[in-house]
């Protein structure tokens, strides 16, 4: 069995319909769900999780990375062997749109010691140019490093009990740099391995939760040209790669992990 841990912000409660309608199919899915909002998410939102282990990390201020180790914490306090780390609006269309896959990743998932859940062609190209074109980036230095061709920015990841507690002691990056720290921490301890596996479920899945916004546009190619068309949203996308990369260098410049931390395989 594997827990689901995830961060969560949506201070508009856009999630709120999809949460109702999926959060069964989630419960059936999971030993336990943990998640971590961001404290400006949505108080209706959050009244929507009856069952799930929430716990705000106010002192976060929004940094992903740290919402991401809180919510790896709170895994290994629950019980489960094995964690499946996906942010919360990607979990939910994931399950409303490749049920049979994501149950599927799960088995796979009890299977390694960290599995870099990345995207196929077809979903990759599913993301706004912005995304892709930064993306690319971090994933091809990321691949020069790691030795294998591997897609390491979609936000998922699978881990066990054991590294998860490396994780917490070695992962130091504040943003969603963790995407390529923690699988670096992973490829520098002795004796582990981190596995990658392409899936269908992490495609784009913002439309989901902006009709509205899309509807206005015309549609949703006008939508999505859109969110590429600020010079801030370049820049923002541009230093996550940048920092992602020079989290996995911050890495791999260190020595192989001491005595005290090797991670004993499960």
């Amino acid at each position: 069995m594997v827990a689901l841990v995830s961060t969560l912000h949506d201070p508009d409660g856009r999630m709120v319909q999809s949460t109702q309608q999926l959060l069964d199919g989630l419960k059936q899915l999971y030993e336990a769900i943990i998640v971590v909002p961001t404290p400006a998410t949505s108080r209706r939102l959050l009244d929507t999780l009856p069952g799930v282990v929430v716990e705000t990390l106010a002192e976060s201020n929004g940094c992903v990375g740290v919402g991401r180790r809180h919510a790896l914490r709170l895994g290994i306090e629950s019980g489960a062997n094995h964690l499946h780390y996906c942010d919360f609006d990607r979990v939910l269309h994931w399950l409303g749109h490749y049920p049979t896959e994501l149950a599927s990743v799960l088995e796979q998932i009890v299977e390694n010691d960290y599995l870099i859940l990345g995207r196929t062609d077809r979903a990759f190209h599913t993301h706004p140019r912005v995304q892709r074109d930064t993306e690319t980036i971090t994933n091809h230095g990321f691949s020069l490093w790691f030795g294998e061709e591997v897609d390491v920015s979609a936000g998922s990841c699978g881990v066990s009990r054991a590294v998860a507690e490396l994780i917490l002691k070695r992962s130091t990056a504040p943003t969603n740099a963790t995407d390529a720290e923690w699988p670096a921490l992973v490829r520098q301890a002795p004796g582990l391995k981190a596995g990658f596996l392409k899936t269908e479920g992490l495609e784009f899945e913002t439309p989901d939760y902006f009709p509205e916004e899309i509807a206005r546009a015309g549609s949703l190619e006008a939508w999505m040209e859109e969110r590429s068309s600020s010079v801030d949203g370049w820049i923002a996308r541009t230093r996550l790669a940048l920092d992602s990369l020079e989290a996995m260098m911050a890495v791999a410049g260190q020595s192989d992990l001491r005595d005290g931390d090797k991670v004993r395989k499960q």
